[in-house]
């Protein structure tokens, strides 16, 4: 019992320091790629300590197991129809709440998944109709006055300019925003959003999943910006402003990563003035501390199964 409170305690407390700390952090600023390995961690580390709360609750606690079993039993009765009609109603709408809570999560997140794979295909035959493949740029090129740039993945994923954007744009900047796209593609980035969106779907109550997603959205295109080395950072900040301005001529397809992503006033600062870089021993520190903190719920469990089977056993020596 002690050790599942102390799992439930480690969720909320890591969810409240998490939604406090993270996105204020300066080492996520100056370094996004572990800024998303904290975030998943801080996220892989709720989910488990909820689920492993009930078990370790469950394989320890006496009374728990009677509850259990006097359940099982009473819905055993309810089947055979010893108990009233009354009882058999009360025993269907409990087993549907429980079935609704647990397939809840599931369902939800599947159809998610599917709903956005098919818009993607849906865009992608919409462009192979109205757009044409420059292999030049190495992107598809889509006929509209508004200055814009997007990655689709899908497939083998493609990049997406605007004619407007050419329009616009010098070619120095168009090769930088290019490059940040491909670093999306590259970095399978649409899989680290779908997921958090996917978990912020199936528990819209749970506010840290929410975050996580925002977040999740803000520190891909602070790594696709790191991806753009040398003068092109300042080249893709100018190009970035342009897109930012003319953002709601064009939305952003569903699952695209558009070049005028995130926060525009923050990625144009660290664009043109690059955070110093974390040190090596700061990276180790903080990968050892996400080691740590993801390690924390099994080994909690491990103890929780094996404390009361030591407490019987140090008696007898």
């Amino acid at each position: 019992m002690t050790i599942a409170a102390v799992l439930l305690l480690l969720a909320t407390s890591l969810a409240w320091l998490a939604g406090r700390s993270l996105p204020r952090a300066s080492w996520v600023y100056r370094c996004p790629r572990l800024g998303l390995a904290a975030w998943y961690t801080v996220v892989a580390v709720i989910v488990m300590s909820v689920v492993a709360a009930p078990v370790v609750m469950l394989a320890t606690w006496q009374l728990t197991l009677n509850l259990v079993c006097a359940g099982w039993m009473w819905c055993a009765q309810i089947l055979d129809a010893v108990t009233g009609a009354g009882h058999r109603v009360l025993a269907l709408l409990a087993l549907t709440a429980v079935t609704v809570v647990v397939a809840r999560g599931t369902v939800t997140g599947v159809r998610g998944w599917r709903e956005s794979g098919r818009r993607r295909r849906e865009h992608t035959q919409m462009l192979s109709m109205v757009a044409y493949r420059d292999d030049h740029l190495g992107a598809l090129v889509l006929e509209h006055p508004c200055p814009a740039a997007y990655a689709l993945p899908g497939g083998g994923g493609q990049v997406v300019i605007t004619t407007g954007a050419l329009a616009h744009l010098p070619r120095e900047q168009v090769d930088a925003v290019l490059e940040h796209e491909r670093a999306h593609l590259h970095g399978s980035h649409h899989l680290l959003q779908q997921t958090t969106r996917m978990l912020a779907m199936c528990f819209p109550t749970v506010r840290v999943f929410a975050q996580a997603g925002r977040q999740v959205d803000r520190l891909v295109e602070l790594c696709a910006d790191d991806a753009v080395t040398g003068g092109k950072r300042a080249l893709l900040a100018r190009a970035l402003v342009i897109c930012a301005q003319a953002a709601s001529g064009l939305p952003t397809p569903a699952g695209a990563l558009g070049a005028h992503g995130g926060d525009a006033v923050e990625r144009v600062h660290r664009l043109m003035a690059p955070p110093p870089a974390l040190s090596r021993v700061q990276q180790s520190l903080v990968v050892a501390g996400l080691a740590v903190l993801l390690l924390l719920p099994p080994a909690l469990v491990v103890l929780g199964l094996m404390y009361p089977a030591a407490s019987r056993c140090l008696p007898a020596l």
